[in-house]
């Protein structure tokens, strides 16, 4: 595969047999059936969008079989059936028939190779199994342009979407893979997250990617994750394996804004220790205090959200759902977790924040964070606030007091 230009966003993929480490050119037989389906030499009914896939589809199949076996192949998928015409299925079949006789005519060439000539003869049916290859990976869209009668040009975005598959396909089938003139290689990377530190709302991680013990430089993970997991370096072309360009993008994910990933510290919002929770499963070292540790054990083993008791000081009496959402909150409190319970007005946000402040307050529910005092900020409305007497400014610091917008000096709270 090459660059089609130098800032070109296209590449030409062509095959090239090779025999005693020198290249040929390749059959141009089979590229000639392509340039009849997709340059207009038979009629347009026989070639529809429906109707072209059932045509290369034929013709591949048939070609990968033996001679005996290729009117069958033909039959079963160019029919009256398919085709909703036996007129048009009739010349299909004759058009893949006779393309298919050429191309079992094995071609010869003579090359001068180390002051020698060399008689090459093509080996059709592996060629055809390579671009059957191709065609499955990339569609119809792969024969819409053909240059010098032997390259497919294809965008780069979609080559680079379909790069794994490409390459996991073609070394099951023995094939090398070039990039640019660069032989393409699979590696895999390790990656160690230290996310020990942080806030009682957020994680600190700091990133290690490494490949065989070297750390991976800040320009070479970038550049995986915005070439789809393929990478140049040394001379090569080097993609990545689905599992390390996956567990890339969870930890590029990790921070929204792009930035930090590799020896600097990003900064996690708490409720993301489920992405870190997935890392770990996949292998990746992550690093987490005593607490956090705790929580993911807790998670690991969870079934259901547990019930609390009620507040012994609650002087009310809740509804079932009410109860459902005391428990969520009791829950989300006592894994470090934020939320926003959102229920609709009047059906008893306030009792339900009351109950997880009373359960906190008689021990209930319990934080695991060490050092935790269970200090609380409320923000309310001023119609939820009591208008406080001369006599009673004692009840809050000073410090603790809010002047309401418009408000005398008689309406502190």
């Amino acid at each position: 595969m090459t660059r089609k230009a130098a800032d070109a966003a296209e590449y030409v993929v062509r095959h090239e047999p090779v025999a005693d480490n020198h290249g040929f050119p390749p059959s141009r037989n089979i590229m000639s059936f392509v340039k009849t389906v997709e340059w207009g030499r038979i009629p347009v009914s026989v070639r529809t969008r429906k109707r072209k896939p059932l045509l290369y589809e034929a013709y591949f199949k048939a070609l990968d079989g033996d001679e005996k076996s290729a009117d069958r192949i033909i039959r079963e998928i160019i029919n009256e059936t398919s085709f909703e015409s036996p007129q048009w299925a009739s010349l299909a079949h004759g058009i893949v028939k006779e393309h298919l006789a050429e191309a079992r005519i094995r071609e010869a060439s003579l090359h001068l190779q180390n002051g020698r000539w060399h008689l090459f003869a093509s080996d059709i049916g592996r060629e055809s199994r390579i671009i059957s290859m191709l065609y499955g990976i990339f569609g119809v869209r792969l024969f819409e342009r053909v240059v010098n009668d032997i390259g497919m040009v294809i965008r780069e975005d979609e080559l680079l979407r379909h790069f794994n598959t490409l390459f996991s396909q073609a070394t099951s089938e023995g094939v090398n893979l070039y990039l640019d003139g660069s032989l393409v290689e699979q590696t895999s990377w390790e990656f160690i997250l230290d996310a020990r530190s942080g806030t009682i709302d957020w994680f600190e991680i700091r990133p290690e990617i490494l490949n065989k013990g070297q750390e991976i430089a800040r320009e070479l993970w970038e550049q995986a994750l915005a070439g789809k997991g393929v990478v140049h370096s040394g001379g090569a072309v080097h993609i990545l394996d689905e599992k390390t360009l996956e567990t890339l993008s969870i930890i590029a994910r990790l921070n929204r804004s792009g930035k930090g990933v590799g020896r600097e510290i990003v900064a996690v919002p708490r409720l993301r220790i489920i992405d870190l929770f997935l890392l770990r499963k996949k292998g990746v070292s992550v690093q987490l205090s005593p607490y956090d540790e705790e929580i993911v054990a807790r998670l690991t083993r969870f079934t259901t959200i547990e019930e609390k008791a009620l507040p012994t000081g609650l002087k009310a009496e809740l509804r079932p759902y009410q109860k459902e959402g005391y428990h969520w909150l009791a829950f989300l409190y006592e894994h470090g977790f934020g939320a926003c319970l959102a229920d609709d007005m009047g059906l008893g946000k306030t009792i339900q924040a009351i109950c997880l402040l009373g359960g906190v307050k008689e021990g209930t529910i319990t934080s695991h964070r060490a050092g935790s005092k269970g200090l609380f900020l409320v923000v309310v409305p001023p119609s939820l606030l009591f208008k406080l007497g001369a006599g009673d400014s004692q009840i809050l610091p000073r410090s603790c007091r809010l002047r309401l917008p418009g408000s005398g000096p008689d309406n502190q709270s």
